[in-house]
């Protein structure tokens, strides 16, 4: 743990040259940190747009971690624990999620990205999920192994979207193929929640409604 006053004030400096940031932070060395809440300061982060590379390894923060149209094209070293929500938001020189996210604790949202798959994407989501204009999107490989409420996402007549079922409720958007999408969209929400053993009749029932693109993992 870094200690010395100096040395503080200038890692605080080079963080805060990469971050807009609220709460304190705890430096593990000088290229190591953790963001905390305090004083009913959150212990978010928003990365500035300009900086070409993520230059630390962030290993929690308490609060929300926002990068919004930033030129980065790696996400390596982003937080293990998010106490709140992670947005990942026109982001166009990503290619992967960077796979250092775990947890987020509320709502985690991807919009206009280049990524083919959410390989390196967070395992726990506590609340919701969101995707649009993922239009490279292949796959999702790699979707949260639990969400705590609904997911909502493009709809893909191509896309495997058992996975899915994860969560509470899912919501298929998109105007293109809104009638398939919404009857897509009525048989995951048979069986959405209810855990792995309902997965084979979801997957028989999108067969049967001439969904079997839809009906794979």
């Amino acid at each position: 743990m870094v200690t010395d006053l100096e040395q503080l004030q200038r890692l605080q400096n080079r963080f805060t040259d990469d971050f807009s940031w609220s709460g304190t932070l705890q430096f593990h060395d000088s290229q190591t940190v953790s963001v905390l809440a305090k004083g009913g300061m959150a212990g978010s982060i928003h990365m500035r747009r300009i900086i070409p590379e993520l230059r630390w390894k962030i290993l929690r923060a308490d609060g929300d971690v926002r990068f919004d149209r930033c030129i980065v094209d790696s996400l390596q070293g982003a937080p293990s624990q998010i106490g709140r929500d992670l947005d990942i938001l026109d982001c166009h020189n990503l290619t992967t999620l960077g796979g250092t996210f775990n947890t987020v604790g509320r709502d985690f949202s991807l919009k206009a990205l280049d990524i083919k798959s959410l390989v390196g994407g967070p395992k726990f989501v506590g609340r919701n999920v969101s995707f649009k204009q993922l239009h490279k999107l292949e796959s999702l490989e790699g979707f949260p192994t639990s969400v705590g409420g609904l997911v909502e996402l493009d709809y893909n007549p191509h896309m495997g979207l058992l996975r899915t079922l994860v969560a509470k409720k899912v919501w298929l958007l998109g105007d293109e193929f809104q009638d398939k999408g919404r009857a897509v969209e009525r048989i995951l929400n048979k069986y959405a929640g209810k855990g792995r053993r309902e997965m084979f009749w979801c997957q028989k029932d999108l067969e049967d409604a001439g969904f079997e693109e839809n009906a794979r993992w």
